[in-house]
């Protein structure tokens, strides 16, 4: 991931913090913790991988839809779905909006 990402990733999970928080997001930036986010991502990303969830689940879908097509490639996009849900688990393909942040 680069840094820019890194960054914009950042920032969104402050602003998550700042809304749980009912605070200001001023207020949630100028806190040690928030200084720590962009750092504890980078060490994050050295054993996982982040990955959009909209980028998931719009591929999820893709793959679901070319299922339902009859072509030589159908299984091929069966087992690919099927690896997403494997990675991600399941649920995060059936109820889409309860993992939002």
């Amino acid at each position: 991931m680069i840094d820019q990402k890194l960054q914009q990733l950042a920032q969104t999970i402050t602003e998550a913090l700042a809304d749980d928080c009912h605070l200001p997001l001023c207020m949630v930036n100028e806190t040690e913790e928030a200084k720590f986010i962009p750092k504890f991502l980078k060490l994050l990303l050295r054993t996982h991988c982040i990955v959009s969830r909209e980028l998931i689940l719009s591929q999820h879908a893709w793959y679901m839809q070319r299922m339902k097509e009859v072509s030589s490639a159908r299984q091929t996009n069966r087992a690919k779905a099927i690896a997403l849900e494997a990675a991600f688990g399941k649920s995060t393909f059936e109820n889409p909006k309860e993992h939002e942040i």
